[in-house]
């Protein structure tokens, strides 16, 4: 999707015929734009993240760096995400598949990783309103000093408290995209 994202942007000049023709037989002739400039995976993360839901979908997209093209290219996007949800359903590998967990039971999680996830939720409470996704990528490297975990393992503990997975989108544009109160909440094993 990216790949014909970046063909269709492409302008006509710069095209080759083979180009122009695969254009035409992939959008049947039609000269309305179908595709956003907010990459695939992007889109299938905000969506996923955003429990399916478009309106909270475009919310999610325009606090990253594609904010802008969010507000420019909204219909399109809400066009492509009937094709995203289509293509999660019957198509999409189970890997790019994730849903937020309703539900946690602190149990899960060694005393440490308990630590890791209180710790961090403690530090996102004090984030700055804006704060990004370097940000929290930051936030989360803090505590490789200090509480005895391993880089992989204090992701793979975030993934499996946010979504029951040991990976998933990354961590922190996940974490910057999700509703602050949720993920402290989530975060602190009150959730």
């Amino acid at each position: 999707m990216d790949e014909f994202a970046a063909l269709v942007a492409k302008p006509d000049s710069e095209k080759t015929d083979f180009e122009k023709q695969l254009l035409y037989i992939c959008t049947h002739g039609q000269n309305r734009k179908t595709v956003s400039r907010v990459p695939f995976s992007h889109l299938v993360a905000s969506y996923q993240a955003s429990l399916k839901d478009a309106d909270k979908t475009l919310d999610v997209i325009r606090r990253t760096e594609h904010g802008k093209t969010a507000d420019e290219d909204a219909e399109i996007i809400r066009s492509e995400l009937k094709f995203i949800d289509a293509w999660l359903e019957k198509r999409a590998p189970e890997d790019v598949k994730f849903s937020l967990r309703e539900q946690l039971d602190a149990a899960e999680f060694t005393e440490q990783e308990q630590a890791f996830l209180k710790a961090l939720g403690d530090t996102i409470d004090g984030a700055p309103a804006d704060a990004d996704g370097a940000w929290f990528h930051n936030a989360i490297y803090g505590f490789k000093e200090t509480l005895g975990l391993a880089p992989k393992e204090m992701f793979t503990t975030l993934y499996r408290a946010l979504i029951g997975k040991t990976s998933g989108p990354r961590a922190g544009w996940f974490l910057s995209i999700l509703p602050r109160d949720w993920l402290v909440a989530r975060l602190k094993l009150e959730k």
